[in-house]
């Protein structure tokens, strides 16, 4: 059996950080707390954009902002 490279564990890492948030985000949202849903849908955001970008090999010391060119 193959274990996972370091860079595969941490877009993973990121990946579930991203679902475990939306998930409070919509509980958050049902529960009529909206900007606790708010601020858990932006992490969620903020969690996958940096899975993403670690998955495309863009993500750099300087954040999202500087990988994405924002």
């Amino acid at each position: 059996m193959r274990s996972e490279t370091p860079k595969a564990q941490a877009i993973r890492y990121w990946w579930t950080k991203a679902t475990q948030s939306l998930g409070a985000a919509r509980r958050e949202l049902a529960a009529g707390d909206y900007a606790l849903a708010v601020n858990r849908a932006y992490y969620a955001l903020f969690y996958a954009v940096s899975a993403l970008l670690l998955e495309e090999g863009r993500a750099q010391r300087g954040g999202i902002c500087t990988a994405a060119q924002v």
